[in-house]
């Protein structure tokens, strides 16, 4: 039945309410998610970084869960994926505003070498970045992703929310602005792919794209301009064009003090990197359930539990007292005190959510899915991490400092 219904569900209506509930839920800064599977090369020490982009009146949910898949299979040239947040977007500011804010993070944070996904508006601001920005601030783009971008304007940009903000104005159909940005576009020997929903009530199809400069172009079926983003179509061809974009990429060398030529040989991924995964989604997973008794306590263990997996495949961690990793994980937990009841103060805090408790689905199992996890990985030595491939990396970043 469950199956029946997914297959035959309004996929444009019940994606719209996944993304307007993360919505609710979403925070006001930017998130960096590492990628656990990076391996820096001589090349390019840092890695290319990904940067995504929400739309008008949205936060940095919009990419939640692309995030959190993609870290699933992500390429290993691929460094981290940042989610923006942006400022002064009271003051109703420009697109060139905000790809002005993209790339002061870009720099601060040292990327040079980036991918840009930007969703509806920041489509826009991504593109206009690229075509603008980028070469004169020494960034390298290797594509750009635009989902459900208004290209060609989108009719609901009309007064009298264009007259309160610059961005909404330049997003008229045949505004100059846009068409500006198109024959930019035109011009570029950048990589651009284009995504379009179907059943996109906000920007039409022929908007989506521009023909003369298309590296790919895809229509996601029964898709609408908010359920585009929790769909698994887009997210596999996120994967198959990254894959595709840096398939270039090669194993660089790496000197030794004899002068002698070593190349780094691929070697069997970290077994923290599939703990590491799962820990990270079922925490995403927590935070977006709402009830009464909100486990922000565990969460945050959590976090630090998988930020120690990281640490552990980066060779920051020196001292490690268990054998396996689900040991590590059982001692993590109870060294932190995971199972101790909140504090009188959080649970006055946790009750101010009472309402949403009244939408709540079934808590998740955190006990439960902690017992599998340790039970899983109790014979998985925490050492057969990829040690050399990690120390490599090492040896990299010190030779470029």
């Amino acid at each position: 039945m469950f199956s029946t219904f997914q297959a035959y569900q309004p996929i444009s209506v019940t994606g719209a309410v996944r993304h307007a509930a993360m919505w609710l839920f979403a925070g006001y800064s930017d998130q960096v998610y590492k990628n656990p599977n990076f391996k820096p090369t001589l090349e390019n020490p840092k890695g290319i970084a990904i940067y995504c982009v929400h739309g008008t009146a949205d936060r940095v949910s919009a990419f939640s869960l692309i995030a959190h898949r993609l870290l699933m299979n992500l390429s290993p040239s691929i460094s981290a994926i940042h989610l923006c947040a942006f400022t002064a977007r009271v003051r109703g500011i420009g697109i060139e505003d905000y790809a002005s804010q993209l790339q002061e993070k870009m720099i601060a944070n040292g990327d040079e070498n980036v991918f840009i996904l930007g969703h509806s508006r920041g489509g826009l601001v991504a593109v206009h970045f690229a075509v603008n920005l980028a070469a004169k601030a020494n960034i390298k783009v290797w594509g750009v992703f635009s989902i459900a971008s208004p290209l060609g304007g989108c009719a609901l940009a009309l007064p009298p929310i264009s007259w309160l903000s610059s961005s909404v104005y330049q997003m008229r159909i045949e505004s100059h602005f846009l068409k500006d940005l198109r024959e930019q576009v035109k011009a570029s020997n950048l990589k651009f792919i284009y995504f379009s929903a179907e059943n996109d009530s906000i920007v039409t199809l022929k908007s989506t794209y521009i023909e003369e400069n298309c590296h790919a172009k895809i229509v996601l079926e029964r898709h609408g301009h908010l359920s585009i983003m929790s769909s698994y179509k887009l997210l596999a061809y996120l994967h198959k064009y990254l894959n595709e974009l840096t398939s270039t990429l090669t194993k660089d060398p790496v000197e030794n003090e004899n002068d002698e030529i070593i190349i780094i040989e691929d070697e069997a991924p970290s077994p923290l990197i599939e703990p590491y995964n799962e820990i990270d989604m079922f925490i995403a997973e927590l935070k977006m359930q709402n009830y009464i008794m909100k486990e922000t306590k565990k969460i945050y263990i959590l976090e630090k539990l998988r930020n120690s997996f990281l640490d552990i495949m980066q060779q920051k961690e020196q001292t490690v007292s268990v054998i396996t990793v689900g040991n590590y994980i059982k001692e993590f937990l109870q060294k932190n005190n995971y199972n101790d009841k909140s504090t009188s103060s959080e649970l006055i805090g946790n009750a101010a959510s009472y309402a949403f408790s009244l939408f709540k689905i079934e808590k998740l199992n955190d006990a439960f899915f902690l017992d599998i996890l340790i039970e899983k990985y109790k014979d998985i030595p925490l050492h057969s991490v990829n040690s050399k491939v990690a120390s490599e990396g090492i040896r990299i970043r010190e030779q470029m400092l």
